[in-house]
């Protein structure tokens, strides 16, 4: 218990030639915070990203020739088929006279995920691997804590209170067919008896959809709640809130109160905010890492005091939270009473029934940029909720293959040294915060979209697991 936080407790920083790149695709990372979340168009703020994500990528390239020959191979594999990925389904969306600047709204995120990613996870030798690690953990701590606050500040401009926020996004789940969360000026509106509604549909979209054009012709005035709220689906916030989590257990335990204050105040925040929006989804997966980080704590602690001391402590925060955020849990459970899954698997019906046809769409999809409309709602969309159902009908199945290339290597590597693993707390914190932001981007929300989803994979490929020298030898760690 005493040496739980050796490997990464306290993020340091650390100046030489060698990690340099990472400082640059860090600050290029943490300029999300001062950007509108997907912008329609690019700014200052994001042209000055992209020159040091860019910058940061050439100076990482330049450096691969020092990586082994089979690490060096590996590299020159997955660039392949991640160039591969990025290429053709734009010549498909081109021929099927998708607008340019649609193509690039879709092609840039995978161009993070099949080309920065494994970039960054190959380019981290064993030297520099724990630094490399505690740079980018830096970097997505300081999103995942101030994304938060920035949405809670935006709320609150922009329905008055978040309780006004809280009634209106319930009113919109009592009506599936309302797929805009509606501003405090129209909560009264909409309460009312006489307020018109759209024929409902089965159900709502896990992410309020910025206004339609025929959302615009009602007297519905224009709301930027949509845009807004992608402070809260950053990936660093759920992230930020499974570490700060476990962290907290830690030095609660270790009676380092400070510390245990900072991190349970940063899990307050995030939870308030993801709670608010009713994504259940998160707050689920905050709940699941957090009883497996306490079990393995209480497992490996032999001391019955201490485990009786973690267990009380378990019941007491479970106590607070109830009942503090009665309400919120109560919004969570009135949301899965009225949408169900939420659209997930008229999602997919939708994928399907797009790709059904000739031999080309169900092999090279239908390219980036296109859209289709899901069954759950009449408005055309360029994403779906998981980047498995994405890559398939932007991709098609070969699109699916190629993705399963570029990580092949690095997903072998990670799993062989998860089966020889040393593990120490702070390593599985930052495990299961990661695996929670993956499970999310594949199965539940559009996050794989975002910057941050490719950073966390990044650190996740990047964390080593402390095997010794023969295993190391072995698994490549």
């Amino acid at each position: 218990m005493k040496q739980c936080l050796t490997n990464y407790s306290g993020i340091g920083l650390y100046f030489s030639k060698g990690l340099f790149p990472y400082y640059l695709i860090v600050v290029s990372y943490l300029l999300v915070l001062f950007s509108e979340p997907m912008p329609p168009m690019p700014g200052v703020v994001e042209l000055l990203a992209g020159m040091c994500l860019v910058l940061g990528c050439v100076l990482l390239l330049k450096d691969v020739k020092k990586l082994n020959e089979r690490d060096y191979q590996w590299l020159l594999f997955s660039m392949l088929a991640g160039e591969l990925l990025v290429i053709y389904p734009g010549i498909v969306g081109l021929l099927n006279g998708v607008d340019s600047h649609n193509i690039a709204r879709d092609l840039f995120p995978m161009l993070f995920l099949v080309i920065l990613a494994p970039l960054i996870a190959y380019s981290a030798d064993g030297d520099n691997r724990k630094k490399i690690v505690r740079i980018m953990l830096a970097g997505v701590l300081c999103v995942g804590a101030i994304s938060p606050v920035e949405f809670l500040i935006e709320m609150r401009t922009e329905f008055g209170s978040m309780s006004g926020l809280s009634n209106a996004f319930d009113l919109t789940y009592r009506d599936p067919s309302s797929i805009q969360v509606p501003s405090s000026g129209d909560v009264a509106r909409l309460a009312a008896p006489s307020a018109p509604s759209a024929p409902s549909a089965p159900s709502a979209p896990s992410a309020p959809s910025a206004p339609s054009a025929t959302s615009a012709t009602t007297s519905v005035p224009k709301n930027t709640f949509s845009v807004r709220a992608l402070h809260i689906f950053e990936p660093a916030v759920i992230f930020a809130a499974i570490y700060c989590g476990c962290l907290f257990f830690i030095t609660f335990l270790r009676r380092e109160v400070i510390q245990a204050c900072i991190y349970a105040a940063v899990v307050a925040v995030a939870l308030y905010g993801l709670s608010m929006l009713r994504l259940r989804a998160p707050v689920g997966l905050f709940v699941i890492s957090q009883l497996i980080f306490i079990s393995y704590l209480a497992y490996k602690t032999n001391n019955v005091k201490k485990q009786l001391g973690i267990a009380a402590l378990v019941l007491l925060v479970c106590l607070i939270v109830t009942i503090v955020f009665r309400d919120l849990i109560g919004g969570l459970i009135l949301k899965n009473h009225l949408v169900g899954t939420n659209g997930k698997f008229e999602e997919w019906s939708a994928v399907y029934a797009t790709l059904n046809g000739d031999w080309k769409k169900p092999l090279m999809g239908i390219g980036w940029g296109s859209e289709f409309v899901p069954i759950y709602q009449s408005q055309s969309v360029r994403f779906t909720h998981s980047l498995f159902s994405f890559v398939l009908l932007k991709a098609g199945m070969l699109g699916l293959f190629l993705l399963v290339a570029v990580y092949a290597r690095l997903m072998a590597r990670l799993i062989g040294c998860l089966r020889v693993n040393v593990w120490e707390h702070e390593q599985l914190a930052i495990f299961l915060a990661a695996t929670s932001v993956l499970v999310i981007g594949f199965a539940f929300q559009p996050t794989y979209k975002m910057l941050g989803f490719s950073v966390i994979v990044a650190l996740l490929l990047t964390l080593p697991i402390n095997p010794n020298d023969d295993q190391k030898r072995a698994t490549g760690c």
